[in-house]
């Protein structure tokens, strides 16, 4: 499908990745032992990515027929998206 350069960007792994670093950012706060290395950031977004609710991930992947019906319909507009 043909895409603008100034249409705004309707890939839900933008949804998915703000979600991710939210969990992310709540796991360092709350972690017992922070990361401080490279191999402990590694590790603590492994686990909190095998943590992501998945029903939730896969809600952002199956609204993309709704955000471009939407996105079509206000000729490229605004979304809520």
């Amino acid at each position: 499908m043909p895409w603008a350069s100034w249409s705004p960007d309707m890939n839900p792994i933008e949804n998915v990745w703000s979600f991710f670093e939210r969990r992310f950012r709540e796991a360092c706060k709350t972690a017992r032992r922070r990361p401080y290395n490279r191999d402990d950031i590694i590790t603590l977004a492994q686990e909190v990515w095998e943590e992501m609710p998945w029903r939730r991930v896969y809600h952002f992947i199956d609204s993309m027929p709704r955000r471009i019906t939407t996105l079509i319909r206000r000729h490229r507009g605004h979304t809520k998206w």
